[in-house]
C-alpha cells in the first residue's frame, strides 16, 4: 500500500507542469561566468560522481514532507527562457536565441543548455532534483543546474507545502561559434533594433551575455535589444557561456526628419504587381513599416512591394521609427491595362460654347487611367474626365494618355455657334416599316452635335443620325435641336403598309451569281453571294452591299459559333473565352504576352498560389468549348442556346462569343436566336438552309433598324457618288467599325475595305 502510494505522489509531482517567466540575459560578462575546464571539473563533476544533495527520486513519504518541511514558505518560479524557435523573434519571449530545432517527435523542451553549462534558475533554499543525474545534475544550495551529458532530464522543485515546479531540460553539444542575423547595421539615433543570435545545429546555450563597446553610443539589454543613444559607431558583442561569441558593428545617424516615397500616385491595372521605395534625407537611417489603408484594393510587404487585389483606391503608407510618414495614393483597375487606344477621329468640329464628352476605346477586357490635356485651353477646355468646352474660335489639339504610356490626340477645330437650324424635309408620308433619312442644315462657318427626338414612338422613331423609321399609323413630329437651342420640326405620317409581292431584281440575281463563281472568295462565296443579293433585291446599292459581303468574308460562316481553342495563339485567346472555358489569359506588354490571369473553377480559386490573378469562369468545366465553340446552330438544341444566352446575361457576360457569319455578339445574339427560333420547326430543330434565312433575315433587320444609321453615314459620306470602288472601301470601313465591330477594329477597316473594292469589281464584271 505504501509503495503505490509513493507511486501515486511521484506521478502527481510530475503532472504538475512549470509556467515559465521569460529569460532574463545578464547584461554584463561577468555576471554569466565563462566555461573553464578546471572550474567545471570541481563544481559539475562527472555524472558518476555527482553529489546527491537534491532530491531523489526513490524518497519515502515521509522523507518528502522531511525535505520539504526544511525549504522556503513559498516556492519562486524557474526563471527559465522560452525554448521553441517560433517565439525566437518576438521580445517578449526573450527570444534573441534562434534555437535549434528538435531532432525527434517529443516535445519541445522547456529549457535546452549547452554540454558543459551551469545554469542558475534563480532558486534557492529549495529542493531541486533531477531524474537523470548523468544528463542534467542539481545543486539546491546554488539553485543551479549543470549540464554534464547530452540527453533529457526532468527537474523537479518543492517547497515545505508540497508545491512543485518540474522543467524539462535538453543538453545539446556546446556551441564552437555563434552568428548573429546581420554583419553590419545602422540605426537612426533612438530608434531599437532586436537581434538574433544562430546556434550551430545541434548546440546550445541556456544564456547568452550581451556588450557594447560605447554604451553612450548604443545601449543592448539582456534579450539583445539595441537602442541607438547617440550618433557615432559602437561593437555589440554575444558571448556563450563557453566564450563563443559573435559581434556586429552598428553605425548610429541621425534620426530622419521626413521621409519621401518613389511615387506619390500609382495605378495598377489586375495582376501587375508595383513597388514603393522609401527616401530619406542624406545621413539618416530607419526601419520603415508599411500599411494599406485597404487590404481588399491591394497588399504591401515589408519591401515595399505592391499586389492589387480588387478594384479600387486606397492609400499605402511607409512610417520611420520616431513617427514620420508619407503616403501614395493606389487605384487599382477592373482589368488589364490597355494594349491599344482610339478616340475614334483624328478631327472634330465644335461650336462656339459647345461641349462634348470624349470617350477612348480600349481593347477587350481593358481599362485604364486617363490624363487630359489640350494645346490651347483658351480654344479648347477639357476635363480631368475628357469634357470638352468649346471657348473660342480656333484650333487646338487634345491629348489623351494612359497610365501605361499609350498616347492619342485629336484636332479639335472651334467655329461659331449656329444661329439656327433647318430640315431637308417639313413634311414626309412613310408606310408602317418603312425608313427615310432626314438631314439637318446649319449656316455656313457654323458647327454643332445634334439631337433627334420623337413626339410620338409608337408611330415613328428617329436616330441619332436622322434616320426615321414608320412604326404604326398616325402622325408624329421630328424635332431636331441644337447644342444652344436653335430647332427645326418635321411632321411625320405613317400610313398602313402595303403588302406587294417581291419578285426581285434581276440585276442582283446577276451580282450575286458572279460571285458564286469567284474562286478568290473562296468556301465564303455563296454566303456573300446570298448576302448581297438579298441587300441589292431590298434597295441597298451594290456598292454598300460589297462593303457588308467584305464583312461576311473576314468573319465566320452560318450558324458557326467561333472556336475558343486557339490552339497555335493562345496568348490571342480574347479574355471571354477564358472565361467561358478556364485557362490562361495573356495581356501583350512591350511586345510580349505575359500572363496575366487565370481562370478557375470557383472552388479552386481561393486554393490558387500563383502570381497572376485567380478570376472565376462560367459553369462547369470546358462549358463553352466542349458544348458550342467550333460547331453549327443547326447540331445545336436551340433551348441550350438559348439557356447559354440568358445564363451569360444574368452574369454580365451577355453576348460573349461570336456566332453565325459576322460573328453576332453583345445584346444582338438574344434577337438572332429569336430569328432562328422564327424559321426553326415546331420541335426548335433547324436545317443549314434555314440558319441561313435567319441570319439574312438578321442582317436585313439590322440595316433597316436598329444599324440603318450605319447605312446613312456611308451615304452621307458618299454623297456626291454612291457607285464605284472608293464607295465600296467607304461601306467596308464603316460597316467594320460600326456594325461588326471586331477588336482592333481600325486596322481591319482597312482590309475589309480593300477586299470590298474586289468584292465590288467582281459582281461589277470589272
Amino acid at each position: 500500500m505504501r509503495k503505490h502510494a509513493i507511486h501515486r505522489w511521484a506521478a502527481l509531482l510530475m503532472a504538475l507542469t512549470l509556467c515559465l517567466l521569460p529569460v532574463a540575459y545578464a547584461e554584463e560578462l561577468g555576471e554569466i561566468g565563462l566555461y573553464d575546464p578546471a572550474v567545471y571539473a570541481e563544481e559539475a563533476p562527472t555524472a558518476a560522481e555527482a553529489p546527491s544533495d537534491g532530491l531523489e527520486w526513490a524518497w519515502s513519504e515521509d522523507e518528502i514532507v522531511s525535505a520539504a518541511a526544511e525549504t522556503s514558505e513559498e516556492l519562486p518560479e524557474f526563471e527559465l527562457p522560452a525554448a521553441p524557435v517560433e517565439d525566437a523573434a518576438e521580445e517578449s519571449e526573450g527570444g534573441a536565441v534562434s534555437a535549434p530545432e528538435a531532432t525527434d517527435d517529443a516535445a519541445q523542451p522547456d529549457l535546452r543548455l549547452g554540454l558543459g553549462e551551469v545554469y542558475s534558475t534563480g532558486m534557492t533554499g529549495v529542493k531541486l532534483a533531477s531524474d537523470d543525474p548523468q544528463v542534467v545534475s542539481v545543486n539546491s544550495k546554488k539553485g543551479t543546474l549543470t549540464a554534464v551529458g547530452l540527453g533529457r532530464a526532468t527537474v523537479i522543485a518543492v517547497n515545505k507545502k508540497g508545491e512543485t515546479r518540474t522543467a524539462v531540460i535538453e543538453v545539446l553539444g556546446a556551441p564552437p561559434a555563434l552568428g548573429l542575423d546581420v554583419e553590419s547595421l545602422k540605426l537612426g539615433k533612438g530608434e531599437t533594433r532586436l537581434l538574433q543570435i544562430a546556434l550551430p545545429e545541434g548546440t546550445a546555450a541556456g544564456r547568452v551575455a550581451w556588450s557594447s563597446s560605447k554604451k553612450s553610443v548604443v545601449k543592448v539589454s539582456k534579450s539583445g535589444k539595441l537602442t541607438a543613444k547617440k550618433t557615432g559607431s559602437a561593437t555589440v558583442t554575444a558571448m556563450a557561456y563557453n566564450g563563443a561569441k559573435a559581434s556586429v558593428k552598428v553605425k548610429v545617424v541621425k534620426a530622419p526628419s521626413k521621409l519621401g516615397l518613389s511615387a506619390s500616385k500609382l495605378v495598377l491595372a489586375a495582376g501587375e504587381a508595383g513597388s514603393l521605395a522609401a527616401k530619406l534625407p542624406d545621413g539618416s537611417a530607419s526601419v520603415i513599416t508599411w500599411k494599406s489603408s485597404d487590404e481588399a484594393v491591394v497588399k504591401v510587404d515589408a519591401d515595399g512591394v505592391l499586389q492589387p487585389v480588387g478594384p479600387g483606391t486606397a492609400s499605402v503608407t511607409a512610417r520611420t521609427f520616431n513617427k514620420k510618414e508619407a503616403s501614395c495614393k493606389v487605384a487599382v483597375l477592373d482589368g488589364a491595362s490597355p494594349t491599344s487606344l482610339s478616340l475614334g477621329a483624328s478631327t472634330l468640329t465644335l461650336g462656339k460654347g459647345e461641349t462634348m464628352l470624349l470617350q477612348p476605346a480600349f481593347g477587350p477586357g481593358e481599362s485604364a487611367l486617363l490624363s487630359w490635356s489640350s494645346s490651347k485651353s483658351s480654344v479648347v477646355k477639357v476635363s480631368s474626365k475628357g469634357k470638352l468646352t468649346a471657348k473660342k474660335t480656333g484650333s487646338a489639339k487634345i491629348t489623351v494618355v494612359t497610365h501605361n504610356g499609350l498616347k492619342a490626340t485629336v484636332k479639335v477645330k472651334v467655329v461659331k455657334k449656329p444661329s439656327g437650324v433647318s430640315l431637308s424635309d417639313k413634311t414626309l408620308t412613310l408606310e408602317a416599316g418603312k425608313t427615310a433619312r432626314l438631314t439637318a442644315k446649319l449656316p455656313s462657318g457654323t458647327a454643332s452635335a445634334l439631337a433627334w427626338k420623337s413626339s410620338d414612338e409608337a408611330v415613328a422613331k428617329v436616330d441619332d443620325q436622322g434616320v426615321v423609321s414608320a412604326v404604326g399609323p398616325g402622325t408624329a413630329s421630328i424635332q431636331v435641336k441644337t447644342f444652344n437651342k436653335k430647332t427645326d420640326k418635321c411632321k411625320v405620317t405613317v400610313t398602313e403598309a402595303v403588302e406587294q409581292p417581291d419578285p426581285g431584281d434581276p440585276a442582283a440575281a446577276k451580282l450575286a451569281a458572279r460571285l458564286k463563281s469567284a474562286s478568290s472568295l473562296g468556301g465564303k462565296r455563296d454566303a456573300i453571294a446570298s448576302v448581297v443579293q438579298l441587300l441589292v433585291n431590298a434597295g441597298f446599292e451594290p456598292a454598300f452591299a460589297a462593303g457588308v459581303g467584305a464583312n461576311v468574308y473576314a468573319e465566320g460562316t452560318y450558324g458557326l459559333f467561333e472556336s475558343s481553342k486557339y490552339i497555335k495563339n493562345y496568348q490571342k485567346r480574347p479574355r471571354y473565352f477564358c472565361y467561358l472555358d478556364g485557362g490562361d489569359y495573356y495581356t501583350k506588354v512591350d511586345g510580349e504576352y505575359k500572363l496575366t490571369a487565370v481562370y478557375l473553377a470557383a472552388e479552386d480559386v481561393e486554393k490558387y498560389t500563383g502570381k497572376a490573378e485567380a478570376r472565376p469562369r462560367y459553369g462547369a468545366e470546358n462549358y463553352y468549348r466542349d458544348n458550342f465553340s467550333g460547331r453549327h446552330v443547326q447540331n445545336i438544341d436551340l433551348k441550350d442556346l438559348e439557356a447559354l444566352v440568358t445564363s451569360l446575361a444574368a452574369g454580365g457576360w451577355q453576348g460573349k462569343f461570336g456566332l453565325g457569319i459576322v460573328q453576332w455578339t453583345g445584346a444582338r445574339t438574344k434577337t438572332l436566336v429569336s430569328m432562328y427560333r422564327k424559321h426553326a420547326d415546331a420541335d426548335g430543330n433547324l436545317t443549314a438552309s434555314q440558319v441561313a434565312a435567319a441570319e439574312n433575315e438578321m442582317i436585313l433587320y439590322d440595316f433597316k433598324g436598329s444599324y440603318a444609321n450605319v447605312y446613312a453615314a456611308w451615304k452621307q459620306a458618299n454623297a456626291k457618288k454612291l457607285t464605284g470602288a472608293e464607295a465600296a472601301r467607304s461601306a467596308g470601313a464603316l460597316v467594320c467599325t460600326r456594325y461588326e465591330i471586331p477588336a482592333d477594329k481600325e486596322a481591319k477597316a482597312v482590309t475589309r475595305g480593300s477586299k470590298a473594292v474586289e468584292i465590288y469589281n467582281i459582281m461589277m464584271g470589272d
